[in-house]
């Protein structure tokens, strides 16, 4: 019974382990996968493709098919491989799989209708399914899930990029033609990368031109493969290709098919012309104005009238028709075949628009010609007025310009320019150059080395050269004045007179007197004024005064006002007051506000001395002395000139002038008798002196001392056969105030000349 027991037993263990073995060697080595399991280095993935080895996604993003269905948010059609690695079959179930996202998870949505069974996967067997999937807009896809509950399986793979965006277009035509007519097509559905091809048949009801369908605008991904053309009252087929790129697009796209009409009968060459300026004077803000200079000819039969509202630019920006030019406009007469016609069309667009194409169309919209375009080299300008204006420093220029001035022209055309100079000053205005703003080119003016006499107006012209610029405005011209050079100056001596200033009251300051002559070469009168001369020291700039106090010179022997011919010269004097100190550097003659004339002070001074009053004294109280006249008096000298004085002598006793006393700044250089003649009641002298004004400005008395001897018999009695000689003693210490009496011996007639040099009175 044991033995029964245990065999049993044994049996039963050896069962079990032969099943676990079998189970061993028919299970994977890993477990089923699981979301614990799975993991980066399970998964390979590329951008259009996600794979765990159990499990391979691929996606098309079908938003626009579930759009088509009326299911709305992001559609998906999610393309599952299983690979069962299992030893147990796999029931594969829709709602099994899932797509994670940002905002939740989601089972599949069969929006097309086309449900999906159950799959048996068997062991080791591989099988492709696909799921259409819809997620909200704002979600954004992570992973695709397999979860089988039954086999406790948990699998899941990145979410690729999608390998293809599928859309759903219908196609909607339209011609610039009205007499092209078609139909549109219903909805059909375009995958990325795999061109669709569409025909579309086309009718044309013109009764007499052929007509060329070259072109289509609407949308870029769809293009006309190649040009059809058409005859009257026929049919064609127009073959586009649809190509839509990485986006899923629902919708309708609108198409214009571009006919021309046979272009042999009508053609033209163009060119285009910054015309920014037309913008700028209609004050178009944003807007240029691109003008075309057409050529245009006609081979067609009958009349053909060429309308400038039928051309059409178009732009990178926006197409524009054409209007007729404000001057030199394209003709719209009528054109028999063989004639040729050319002017000008506008087209306003905006400000930074780059021309394509232009192109010719009639009043249906039938493009008939077109010529492809670029951006202008050449300019239009318009120019609204003239400002002339002169830099100079003369106080006194004005121009004037044309009252109604309104020029335009094109790059390289000229453009000649007139204008007015007046000069209202004293002196001549000359003229060194001339610019323009902006910057057109000068070819050619009259203004530079021009002299313009004083209150005169020259006339000026001005040839400039358009700019490659479109400009609109005033044209601004410069004037620039030269450098004067057309008066003379030159110090023929000057003096300075301290004297005359002293006895004006202006102590510490002296005048300085200038003789000059003044010469004039320029065109024209120069209108001269002594006022403008200046006097450059080292102390300061001063004015000159046409005359000054207590004058030494009469009135005419200064300068004034002249007006001054061609050539002519003037003398005379100018006089300036300044301090004492004060060195003389140059005169400058400025009139008007500019330097006309500048002269150095190169000349060695003289001096001016004034005589306020007059002493006669005698070195002997015996004798008495008077002057009978002083006409020297209350008068100014210059230095080197010489007065002459009278004088008086008396005494009871015989008397001889040995010498003289006189004060600095004066000099004898001759004299009268010495000797004193008898008189009834004793003797007397009438005698003179001749004497020279130093070289020193001095203000003050003349003082003279006559040295005297006398005797009870004159000496010439008592000594005739004596030889007479002379000698001459200075005493710095007898002053000129004083009357001294010599006790000379009467042994001789001895002259005695005294001066006392530096003596201050």
């Amino acid at each position: 019974m044991n033995k029964t027991i245990t065999l049993i037993a044994t049996v039963i263990i050896v069962a079990i382990a032969v099943i676990g073995m079998v189970f061993f060697l028919h299970v994977p080595s890993s477990t089923a996968p699981t979301a614990s399991s799975t993991s980066a280095s399970h998964t390979s993935s590329s951008s259009k493709s996600s794979s765990n080895g159990f499990l391979t996604v691929q996606v098309e993003n079908a938003t626009a098919l579930s759009e088509n269905y009326g299911v709305s948010g992001q559609g998906f059609y999610v393309f599952i491989q299983v690979h069962n690695e299992l030893s147990r079959t796999l029931y594969l179930e829709p709602d099994e799989v899932k797509l994670v996202t940002s905002t939740g998870s989601y089972s599949p949505d069969f929006f097309n209708g086309a449900f999906q069974p159950t799959l048996e996967v068997p062991p080791g067997d591989t099988v492709n399914v696909t799921y259409p999937f819809v997620i909200p807009f704002n979600s954004v896809p992570e992973k695709v899930e397999l979860v089988n509950s039954t086999l406790n399986l948990l699998t899941s793979v990145s979410f690729p990029s999608p390998k293809a965006y599928v859309s759903m277009v219908r196609l909607y035509y339209s011609s610039n033609d009205s007499e092209i007519s078609t139909g549109n097509t219903g909805y059909f559905k375009v995958e990325s990368g795999k061109p669709y091809q569409v025909s579309v048949s086309v009718y044309s009801s013109h009764s007499s031109l052929p007509v060329l369908i070259d072109e289509v605008e609407g949308s870029p991904y769809v293009k006309l493969d190649s040009p059809v053309c058409i005859t009257p009252h026929s049919y064609g087929t127009l073959n586009l290709t649809v190509n839509i790129p990485n986006e899923s697009y629902y919708g309708t796209i609108n198409l214009v098919f571009l006919s021309l009409i046979n272009s042999s009968s009508i053609s033209f060459k163009a060119t285009p012309i910054n015309g920014e300026a037309i913008a700028l004077e209609n004050n178009e803000q944003g807007y240029t104005c691109l003008i075309y200079n057409v050529t245009l000819t006609y081979n067609g039969g009958s009349i053909f009238y060429p309308n400038p509202q039928d051309f059409v630019l178009i732009t990178n920006l926006v197409s524009a028709k054409g209007t007729t030019a404000s001057f030199d406009a394209l003709p719209n007469s009528g054109m028999e075949r063989g004639v040729t016609v050319s002017g000008l069309v506008f087209f306003k667009v905006p400000a930074h628009a780059t021309p394509v194409k232009l192109y010719y169309e009639d009043s249906d919209g039938i493009k008939v010609v077109s010529e492809p375009t670029s951006s202008p080299s050449i300019a239009y300008s318009l120019l609204s007025g003239i400002n002339a204006n002169v830099i100079t420093s003369y106080t006194d220029v004005s121009t004037s310009v044309p009252l109604f001035f309104s020029s335009s022209g094109f790059t390289g055309q000229n453009v000649t320019l007139t204008f007015s100079v007046y000069d209202g000053n004293n002196a001549p205005l000359p003229l060194s150059n001339v610019t323009l703003s902006p910057g057109f080119q000068v070819l050619y003016q009259n203004v530079t080395g021009k002299i313009v006499p004083p209150f005169t107006t020259y006339d000026f012209e001005v040839v400039a050269k358009y700019p490659e610029f479109s400009y609109y405005g005033p044209m601004n011209i410069t004037v620039y004045s030269g450098v004067p050079h057309f008066v003379t100056m030159k110090v023929l001596n000057y003096t300075i007179d301290s004297a005359d200033a002293q006895a004006a009251g202006y102590n510490g300051e002296k005048y300085l007197l200038f003789n000059l002559s003044v010469t004039y070469s320029g065109p024209g009168n120069l209108y001269f004024y002594p006022q403008d001369i200046y006097l450059v020291t080292n102390q300061g700039v001063f004015q000159g005064a046409q005359n000054y106090d207590n004058l030494i010179l009469g009135s005419n022997q200064f300068l004034s006002s002249e007006t001054m011919p061609t050539g002519d010269v003037i003398y005379g004097y100018v006089s300036f007051l300044v301090p004492s100190t004060a060195q003389p550097i140059q005169l400058e003659y400025n009139s008007s506000g500019e330097l006309q004339a500048v002269t150095n002070i190169n000349v060695i001074p003289n001096t001016v001395t004034r005589i306020e009053g007059a002493s006669l004294n005698t070195t002997s109280s015996a004798v008495s002395c008077y002057f009978p006249s002083t006409p020297f008096t209350y008068s100014s000298y210059f230095s080197g000139e010489t007065i002459n004085v009278s004088m008086y002598f008396q005494s009871n006793n015989y008397f001889s002038i040995q010498g003289w006393k006189i004060n600095y700044p004066f000099k004898i250089v001759e004299q009268g008798p010495t000797s004193a003649k008898p008189l009834s009641y004793g003797y007397d002298l009438q005698t003179w002196l001749v004497i020279e004004i130093l070289n020193t400005s001095y203000y003050g008395s003349l003082h003279i001392t006559a040295i005297v001897s006398s005797s009870q018999t004159p000496a010439f009695l008592n000594h005739s056969s004596l030889e007479i000689k002379s000698s001459l003693t200075i005493d710095h210490s007898i002053t000129a105030r004083n009357s001294l009496n010599l006790n000379l011996l009467q042994t001789q007639s001895l002259f005695l000349y005294y001066c006392e040099k530096d003596a201050t009175y």
